[in-house]
């Protein structure tokens, strides 16, 4: 059965908006197609899933046109209709959702109409609104600028005397917005600079950057994105790194959520950075920052938290020994994970904090033995594996045979894989062979001294290798 647009956008639904969608469906005002109710009715006994290979056109069809000839043509119109109908039913709901947006567009229809008194008073008390939030961000100055522009070049406005707002109250709002948005942006392109290791200017950021002094008493965010700028500057990232971590502490409830986001995802990742160049005393600070965007309620977005995230907070977290705080993050957090990958991701973590205490076997308990959808988890739980099965070779030598022979097959594997990136594929090779290569050392009982020696040329010389830091602990 061909892909259904309308079983599509009814799986995104809860049960309380399928509820409100029949009514709206019910309503003469929104639709005058009565089949698209029993269509409805009809799909809706397949929620959430709607496995497509599961319902039957044919049978639907003798509840919509019962005694008439099967058409696949209609049949699919009409589930185009029905979907048309539900993504109007998403736009209204998020219209009515959101308070703001609704008086944005009663202020239009009033505009539209040319009745101006209502007009003037509805676009004051939503500025009025504006200035009592707890917090202003670029959506807010962005508002704020179009209401004044729309209610200025209203024609009804007078101009000359009698306009509550100025040309000037515009462009000041315009200046707002403008250099916080270009400073936020930023940030953002020269964290893919740094991924990219591609230049991209940024024309008029200085000039904002000096400009932004204006701002700073009335909104904290114009010296924080200032700061946050510092942490791609050499010179000054250490320094601003710890500036910004106050700062955002001390003035989140000044910040909005899209800011205090933005501002901890680049503390994250400069703390990252610097792991990557081998400054492990920053995974302490970026544990703590992860800690800090739990309690700020920052990680969870519409429900849901991204799997990398999830899988970053237990790998740190089990890195810096916090195994109980750990633990109790697995088995309190796995909801906000997508349900297809939700046990994946649960037992990839137990997996690795058992691993972390040194309890090798339950850590193969939980991940040998099962088949990762994703080859990228594949490949991750194969680095796993080696490490425990090193980590038993130290510990009882006769299992130097095994170790070398798992060492062997996920060597292949990672030469094998094409489905990922090559950076991905490389820096996991290249850890395997480095294990490998440790191995070797050590069942051919080569010295300490040398096996050291040995492998800081062979580390020395390897640019780009995943846990890296974990080698150099067995080395020592």
């Amino acid at each position: 059965m061909k892909k259904n647009s309308a079983t599509r956008l009814l799986s995104l639904l809860t049960e309380e908006e399928l509820r409100k969608f029949s009514k709206y469906l019910r309503s003469p005002y929104f639709n005058n197609t009565p089949e698209l109710v029993v269509l409805f009715e009809q799909l809706r006994k397949w929620h959430p899933a709607y496995e497509e290979q599961r319902i039957r056109p044919h049978i639907i069809w003798k509840k919509l046109k019962p005694g008439t000839a099967f058409s696949t043509q209609k049949y699919w119109w009409m589930n185009f209709k029905l979907g048309s109908m539900l993504e109007q039913f998403m736009v209204v709901e998020e219209l009515l959702g959101n308070k703001q947006e609704t008086k944005k567009q009663l202020i239009k229809s009033y505009g539209r109409r040319n009745v101006h008194k209502p007009f003037a008073k509805e676009t004051k008390a939503l500025l009025g609104s504006f200035s009592e939030q707890p917090f202003q961000d670029i959506q807010s100055y962005a508002s704020s600028m179009w209401l004044k522009h729309d209610y200025f070049f209203s024609p009804l406005t007078d101009k000359y005397g009698g306009a509550e707002y100025s040309v000037e109250d515009i462009m000041d709002d315009l200046d707002r917005f403008y250099i916080l948005a270009k400073m936020r942006f930023a940030c953002e392109i020269k964290n893919r600079e740094r991924i990219f290791k591609k230049h991209m200017p940024i024309e008029l950021l200085e000039e904002c950057v000096q400009k932004s002094s204006r701002f700073v008493p009335e909104n904290p965010a114009y010296l924080i994105y200032r700061n946050v700028l510092d942490l791609f500057n050499s010179d000054r990232a250490q320094v601003a790194f710890q500036e910004v971590k106050i700062m955002l502490n001390r003035h989140h409830r000044d910040l909005s959520r899209q800011d205090q986001n933005e501002i901890l995802l680049n503390l994250r990742n400069y703390a990252i950075s610097q792991v990557n160049k081998g400054k492990f005393e920053f995974a302490s600070e970026l544990f703590q920052l992860f800690k800090m965007g739990i309690e700020l309620d920052l990680l969870v977005n519409n429900g849901k938290m991204s799997q990398a995230t999830y899988q970053n907070i237990v790998q740190v977290g089990s890195q810096q020994k916090e195994y109980e705080w750990v633990e109790k993050f697995i088995n309190s957090h796995d909801i906000y994970l997508d349900e297809g990958v939700r046990m994946d991701n649960k037992l990839m973590s137990l997996g690795l904090l058992h691993f972390e205490k040194g309890e090798f076997d339950n850590a193969l308990d939980y991940i040998a033995e099962r088949e990762f959808a994703s080859v990228l988890y594949q490949m991750i739980i194969r680095i796993t594996i080696s490490k425990i099965w090193f980590e038993k070779f130290l510990l009882d030598k006769s299992l130097a045979d095994l170790l070398l022979s798992k060492l062997e097959t996920n060597e292949k594997y990672c030469r094998r894989i094409s489905s990922v990136s090559e950076q991905r594929r490389e820096v996991h090779l290249n850890f395997i062979l480095a294990l490998k290569f440790l191995s070797n050392l050590i069942i051919n009982r080569k010295s300490k001294d040398e096996i050291r020696k040995k492998m800081q040329k062979y580390l020395g010389a390897t640019v780009n290798i995943s846990s890296k830091k974990w080698l150099l602990e067995k080395i020592e």
